[in-house]
């Protein structure tokens, strides 16, 4: 048992944070509605779309029902992401 005090937690709690976000890739890059390395959609197709306001990526196959996929082909379209609509 290691007697420590709140401060000193916090304090190394910070210091993990700003490794891990130095150390990680970026989460931009990652699709908005699921997990990149472990996908719910069985799905072949990856194809991805960019939001046009926050600039995140998210895979077609994810993108919720109801949102402006339907509106989404292989020409420009505006899309915008759950958050951003």
């Amino acid at each position: 048992m290691v007697e420590t005090t709140q401060e000193a937690n916090t304090a190394f709690r910070r210091q993990i944070t700003i490794v891990l976000m130095k150390e990680s890739e970026s989460v931009e890059d990652y699709c908005i509605y699921c997990n990149p390395v472990d996908c719910e959609k069985e799905s072949e197709d990856r194809t991805t779309v960019q939001c046009d306001s926050c600039h995140r990526w998210a895979h077609m196959p994810c993108i919720p029902e109801g949102t402006n996929q339907g509106k989404l082909t292989n020409e420009k379209q505006e899309y915008k992401c759950k958050k951003c609509a």
